[in-house]
């Protein structure tokens, strides 16, 4: 290390001299990032930092800034536990402090400890802790509005560092909430959620600021969506997700989609998908949801978050939901004729996640065959013509839908599955039984890491099927392109390998693949991901001559 630890304890001993802070600290910040994590890690703990802490005590605001540009690479060098036992103190004092960069600091440092281990946030499960976190939620301490805000740079990075405060604040009170110690601090007339309901008041952004904390403790366990639902809190969500304005105002769109974001998620474990069902909230959002194509400005705000929401909860109970709410399929499979391609890629994943398990697959076959055929040649069509990005979320929509666990393997969903897949590609002259194979083939042959990484996976998953894997082994050249590389990236790489180790894993590949073909996967196999081949079974090493 060019700068020796004696070095370090120099310069923070200048610090004393409060003249010289400003340029001791730039000096300290340079040096401090000159360092590896190793480095760092022996500098940190060559010394305490009180020094540098004493220099948050002061109205200079550069200073404040400098400072914390010091503190924060040597505080996350520390490991969790013995930073809170070194600075426990002055860490939790500082959440107080006027300076929101530095309340984002030390905010993140205590998500990290909160996040080690039930004990360490056990320790930080203080009701003054929760209270000032509660404050910076709200946006931290109210102050007056400076003159000439909006032009001025300096409130503007304020005004970021605020907002960066007020996200790590939501996540260290999600995390501390969901320890049963912090929990239990979130009960019904408590002081804590007092000033949840003060701070709520302060505006819309903190308003669903707190949202998106009782949804990460109602979702944590039945147990925290319980207390959630005590609080009263939730309630009001559910209104503004559902849409139910104030007797003295109009239904804001963009909320009520807000709203129903953070209730997609909070329906995805199947306590919440049950206790959103009970309170009638679902049978409200699909009258929603049947309405959304009259309003283009719903189409385009709702419709989104509405398929994700029942995607969610059709994701646990498929048939259920899908025989139950017939707005819901409809809307989804319409939904891939939109001009907006956003909502395609939604309609999409959708699909995907519904037909994820075996139970999702049986039930859109059973309940919405033609549809599932049409959607499956669109779906080829789609990640053609599609943005990149989108072409991704196709392939991912296919690889989640030809997933399927060792025990579904039955002769039905090894059926379906098989049919969806061979229906991507359109039946005219010239076409082959290996049309949709070759389809995703050719995707992975394109130069974008992105899109082979996702057409890989498609293979991934047919190759632990026992048609797919007949499929690999028969369709032209596909097994070759498996079993070598090009100029691939390392994960391109990591991932064909996992193809090849997944059919030599199988009981079923030899039943499938020849003598040739299994001695090819086997040396393939045994040369690793940077391997390369030469012939049928002779593999050399990248870097070897």
């Amino acid at each position: 290390m060019a700068l020796s630890e004696d070095w370090f304890l120099g310069k923070v001993a200048e610090l004393s001299n409060e003249s010289a802070r400003n340029e001791v600290l730039s000096e300290l910040k340079t040096a401090v990032f000159s360092l590896n994590s190793s480095q760092l890690k022996r500098v940190a703990q060559a010394f305490r930092l009180d020094l540098i802490f004493d220099c948050l005590n002061s109205s200079d605001s550069n200073q404040i800034s400098e400072a914390c540009d010091v503190l924060y690479p040597l505080l996350s060098s520390f490991d969790p536990a013995c930073l809170l036992n070194e600075y426990e103190k002055v860490i939790t004092r500082a959440l107080g402090h006027p300076s929101p960069k530095l309340r984002a600091l030390v905010l993140k440092e205590l998500c990290r400890v909160a996040n080690h281990s039930p004990q360490l946030a056990e320790r930080i499960c203080q009701e003054d802790i929760l209270l000032t976190i509660v404050e910076t939620v709200g946006g931290g301490p109210i102050r007056s509005p400076k003159p000439g805000r909006k032009n001025n740079p300096i409130d503007d990075e304020e005004e970021q560092n605020e907002a960066s405060a007020g996200r790590a604040a939501v996540k260290l009170l999600s995390l501390i909430a969901c320890n049963p110690h912090g929990l239990s601090l979130f009960s019904t007339g408590s002081v804590v959620i007092s000033a949840i309901k003060e701070q709520s008041q302060r505006s819309d952004v903190v308003r669903y600021r707190f949202y998106e904390v009782l949804v990460e403790v109602a979702i944590s366990s039945p147990e925290g969506l319980s207390a959630v639902i005590d609080t009263g809190l939730l309630s009001q969500m559910l209104k503004e997700a559902v849409g139910e304005a104030p007797a003295d105002s109009s239904v804001d769109i963009l909320a009520q989609a807000n709203a129903l974001q953070l209730l997609g998620k909070l329906a995805a474990p199947e306590h919440g998908a049950r206790y959103v069902n009970d309170v009638g909230v679902a049978e409200t959002l699909a009258q929603t949801l049947a309405r959304a194509s009259e309003d283009p400005l719903s189409s385009s705000l709702l419709l989104p978050e509405l398929l994700k929401f029942f995607g969610g909860i059709g994701h646990i109970r498929p048939h259920d939901v899908l025989s139950t709410y017939p707005a819901f399929a409809n809307s989804l499979f319409d939904a891939l004729s939109s001009a907006d391609v956003s909502i395609i890629g939604v309609a999409m994943e959708t699909v995907g996640f519904v037909g994820l398990t075996g139970r999702g697959k049986q039930a859109l076959y059973a309940l919405h065959g033609v549809q599932m055929a049409k959607f499956m040649r669109r779906l080829g069509e789609l990640m053609v013509v599609l943005p990149t990005p989108h072409r991704v979320r196709a392939l991912n929509s296919l690889s989640s839908l030809m997933t399927l666990k060792a025990e579904e393997h039955d002769k039905e969903m090894l059926a379906i599955t098989q049919r969806w897949f061979d229906g991507m590609s359109p039946t005219k002259v010239g076409s082959t039984q290996w049309a949709s194979a070759e389809l995703i083939a050719s995707i992975c042959r394109q130069p974008f890491v992105e899109l082979q990484l996702a057409g890989v996976q498609v293979f991934l998953c047919l190759a632990t099927l026992p048609w797919g894997q007949r499929l690999i082994a028969t369709c032209p050249g596909l097994l070759e392109f498996l079993t070598g590389y090009g100029n691939e990236e390392g994960k391109v790489r990591e991932s064909k390998y996992a193809v090849s180790k997944a059919l030599l894993g199988s009981s079923t590949t030899s039943n499938s693949l020849s003598q040739s073909q299994m001695l090819r996967l086997e040396t393939f196999v045994q040369a690793g991901p940077h391997g390369r081949i030469i012939g049928p079974s002779e593999v050399a090493i990248d870097g070897a001559s």
